[in-house]
């Protein structure tokens, strides 16, 4: 399935199965993907999940039972058991008590420490996301490793 805005592919979704609700403009989805393009038609985000709830009507999307999301623009992937995605105020967050991990690419190399790219990686708790600041933050403690590439 896939979204078109003035010609261009906004979204790219996939799913093993889909089942759409019309009366509720809503869906739910099973071992899903997704791939978010700009107004330019590059890639913006990609994600997955076990199972994806969604209301096209509120613009609330829960992914769930594995979440995977993947910000291309700051290289940097967010994991949890469950986060939610609300497309008004462009928030993404986990519940306060899931444990939320975050790697980010810091240099070249595919974040593997043998290559020569380095990566920094967090694990906390009580995850927030804007989507408009670009900030986020944990509304627990919060602990992390930062690992550099072997420089030849």
């Amino acid at each position: 399935m896939s979204r078109v805005e003035d010609n261009i592919l906004s979204l790219a979704f996939e799913a093993a199965q889909l089942e759409q609700y019309k009366d509720e403009n809503s869906f739910y989805g099973i071992d899903i993907r997704f791939t978010s393009y700009d107004s330019a038609g590059i890639e913006k985000s990609s994600g997955a999940a076990g199972s994806l709830y969604g209301n096209q009507k509120t613009e609330e999307y829960m992914l769930l039972d594995g979440a995977v999301f993947v910000s291309r623009s700051d290289g940097a992937e967010i994991l949890s058991e469950s986060l939610r995605w609300n497309g008004k105020n462009e928030q993404l967050v986990s519940g306060s008590g899931e444990q939320v991990i975050i790697r980010r690419e810091t240099s070249s190399g595919d974040g593997d420490s043998a290559d020569g790219g380095s990566f920094l990686e967090m694990t906390g708790y009580g995850f927030a996301a804007s989507g408009i600041t670009l900030e986020y933050e944990f509304g627990h403690t919060i602990s992390g490793m930062f690992v550099s590439g072997a420089v030849e």
